[in-house]
């Protein structure tokens, strides 16, 4: 693929799209169809030194986008970033298998190895973490290190991980005397820590099945089972907010039920993926994917269809609203509004010619 590539941008049009493109200029292309507009994302890619997320219109696009460059691109160049749809997630029928592959292209992106990320619209503009909340949660495990066992049960509960009996599955963790099992989120493997008193003599990794060691390693690290996470002090912050809300908006009593539910989850930390709409509650400013890297560029694929989609997922939102009594007025930010990623620089991809619609300085 790269010898096509190198071939590829010997033409005129694609040495001046990769020039516009690292010059920060907004770039539209119009009358081409998917392989082409893909070459000339590939073409990008790898004559430029950031990454690059890739935004198609809905869940569905976004998998088949990301299944075909796999096939072209090598595992750490590519990363998945697969948001359930707005019905999905408030029917409480979210993926788990989708939110650990967020969270692994959120712990990816982080270590600020350039890649493409695929991105359905959806997961484009729904609220996250800054990302220096990200950076100060990833905990590293050391041998000869000396930890507090009470302090690693509370950090894993606060992360969202499970205290089991037995760790069958990712997520999972049990404590048994001065023994450690942990499935971290960000390993193919658990792990079982040997302690001797607070001092970490032995790290093994272990099976599954057979709940046998397998080999010894010196460290490891993990990072939030949850995309929405919190220590008790913030918890505490975040109930003051939703206290001081409820005090001054004449909620029905339906409402402060609701309401009343949600603390409890969120104490319990439970549903955190639905209950991540309180994460716009808890930050002044407006955190997303992109924000994870300086000076984000996107490519949009079919623009078009993309702003027609924003219209309707504006469309279910707004049902929501009306089917949820006065709920609403907590005033979350379900999702940021389209226009502040339109601010954001890249390529933007028309399978026809809208050009006559486009306000675009340079078009192809």
């Amino acid at each position: 693929m790269k010898k096509i590539i190198n071939l590829i941008k010997e033409n005129e049009e694609i040495k001046q799209i990769i020039s516009l493109f690292k010059a920060n200029e907004n770039i539209y292309l119009k009358n081409t169809n998917e392989d082409n507009a893909l070459l000339a994302l590939l073409s990008i890619f790898f004559n430029h030194n950031q990454t690059i997320f890739v935004a198609t219109p809905n869940l569905y696009k976004a998998q088949i986008l990301y299944d075909k460059l796999s096939r072209v691109l090598d595992k750490d160049e590519i990363s998945f970033f697969p948001q359930d749809e707005f019905l999905t997630s408030e029917l409480l029928v979210s993926s788990i298998e989708f939110k650990l592959e967020r969270i692994n292209t959120i712990i990816k992106i982080l270590s600020k190895k350039k890649k493409i990320v695929i991105v359905n619209l959806f997961g484009l503009l729904k609220p996250q973490l800054p990302a220096e909340k990200w950076k100060k949660s990833k905990i590293n495990f050391s041998i000869n290190q000396d930890y507090n066992l009470d302090e690693i049960k509370n950090k894993l509960i606060e992360y969202g991980y499970k205290n089991e009996y037995t760790v069958e599955k990712i997520g999972d963790f049990a404590i048994r005397g001065g023994i450690v099992d942990i499935y971290p989120v960000n390993s193919e493997k658990p792990y079982r820590l040997d302690f001797f008193g607070d001092l970490l003599e032995n790290i093994k990794v272990f099976d599954i099945d057979s709940q046998r060691s397998i080999e010894s390693v010196d460290n490891f690290s993990l990072f939030p089972i949850n995309e929405f996470f919190y220590n008790d002090s913030e918890l505490n912050s975040l109930k003051e907010l939703i206290k001081n809300k409820i005090s001054k908006t004449d909620f029905s009593e339906e409402t402060l039920e609701i309401i009343k539910d949600d603390i409890i989850k969120l104490e319990n930390r439970e549903e955190l993926d639905r209950l991540s709409r309180y994460i716009s509650i808890t930050n002044n400013k407006h955190y997303k994917i992109t924000d994870l890297v300086s000076n984000p560029k996107i490519f949009f694929l079919d623009y078009n269809r993309i702003i027609q989609q924003n219209e309707i997922i504006i469309d279910e939102i707004r049902e929501w609203y009306m089917q949820t009594s006065d709920y609403p007025k907590m005033n979350f930010d379900i999702l940021y509004d389209f226009n502040e990623i339109e601010q954001i620089k890249g390529v933007r991809v028309d399978y026809l010619d809208y050009v006559q619609n486009r306000n675009f300085k340079h078009v192809f």
